[in-house]
C-alpha cells in the first residue's frame, strides 16, 4: 500500500514539475513512461494553480478594487505555471496563421520567436480572460465567491481537456524531445479516467451546471480535433497549450450563462 501511495506522489511530482515552476523534490525518478503516466494528475496541478489565483484574488481584493484582483490572480497563474500554456498558444498561432503547408505550420510553431499572430492572439486571449473574470463580481452564488468558483473550476477542467486532446489524437512532431513526446502520448485508459474524475471533481459545486458544461466541451473537443487535424494531422505540445487556454476561455463563459440563468 505505502509503496503504491508512493508510486502515485511520484506521478504528481512529475506532472508538478512539467507543467509549473513550483519546486519538486529533486531526486525523482524519472522515466519516459513515468512522465507518460504522470498526465493522470494534470488536473490536480490545476486544482493547485486555481487554488493559488483564488487565494491571491481574496487577500488581493480586501484592499484593492476587483479589477486590480483579477489582474494579480491572473498573473499569478502566469508566474507558476512560468506561461507554459500560453507559450503554446502563441506559437500555435503563429504556427497555424503564418504557414501555407503543414510542414511550414510545424515548423513556426517550433521557432522560439514571438510573431505578430501570436502577439494578437495572447492580447485577445488574456483581455477576454480578464473581462469574463470581471463579470462575475456582479453574479452572486449563494455562499461562494463567483471569481473564485471560477478559477478553481476552469484551472483542473481545462487541464483535462487538454489530456483527453492527447488520447484522441496523434503526436505529430516526429522530431520533438522525448519528454514532450512522452507527455503528448499517454497510452494507458486508466490515466485518462483518473484524470476525467478528478478534473470534473470541481463541478460538484454547481451540479446544476454539470451536464451543460459537459455537452459544451465534448463538442469543444470534437471541433479543435477537427480542426488541428486539417492543419496538421495531430496534436503538438504547442496545440494541447493551445486547448488548454481556449478550453479555459470557453469554461468562463458556460459558468457566467449558467449562473446568471
Amino acid at each position: 500500500m505505502m509503496n503504491r501511495v508512493k508510486v502515485e506522489l511520484a506521478l504528481f511530482w512529475l506532472a508538478l514539475g512539467f507543467f509549473s515552476r513550483i519546486p519538486v523534490p529533486a531526486n525523482l525518478d524519472f522515466s519516459a513512461n513515468k512522465l507518460n503516466q504522470s498526465c493522470r494528475y494534470f488536473p490536480v496541478v490545476g486544482w493547485l494553480i486555481g487554488g493559488c489565483c483564488s487565494a491571491v484574488y481574496y487577500f488581493t481584493q480586501l484592499y484593492f478594487s476587483v479589477d486590480i484582483a483579477i489582474l494579480f490572480a491572473m498573473l499569478t497563474g502566469v508566474l507558476l505555471t512560468g506561461a507554459f500554456h500560453e507559450d503554446g498558444l502563441m506559437d500555435s498561432a503563429d504556427g497555424l496563421g503564418g504557414g501555407w503547408t503543414r510542414e511550414q505550420k510545424l515548423a513556426i510553431m517550433k521557432d522560439s520567436r514571438v510573431g505578430s499572430y501570436g502577439s494578437i492572439a495572447i492580447w485577445f486571449v488574456l483581455t477576454i480572460k480578464f473581462a469574463l473574470l470581471l463579470s462575475y463580481s456582479n453574479i452572486s452564488v449563494s455562499s461562494y465567491n463567483s471569481v473564485m468558483l471560477a478559477l478553481l473550476i476552469a484551472h483542473p477542467l481545462s487541464r483535462t481537456v487538454a489530456t483527453v486532446m492527447m488520447f484522441i489524437s496523434p503526436y505529430v512532431r516526429e522530431t520533438a524531445d522525448t519528454k514532450s513526446k512522452s507527455v503528448a502520448e499517454p497510452k494507458q485508459r486508466s490515466d485518462l479516467y483518473i484524470s476525467l474524475i478528478l478534473g470534473l471533481l470541481p463541478l460538484l459545486l454547481l451540479p446544476e451546471l454539470i451536464l451543460p458544461m459537459l455537452f459544451a466541451l465534448v463538442v469543444f473537443v470534437f471541433c479543435f480535433r477537427r480542426f488541428v487535424h486539417k492543419q496538421v494531422g495531430g496534436i503538438t505540445g504547442d496545440l494541447l497549450g493551445l486547448a488548454q487556454q481556449l478550453s479555459e476561455l470557453l469554461i468562463y463563459m458556460v459558468l457566467i450563462i449558467g449562473l446568471q440563468g
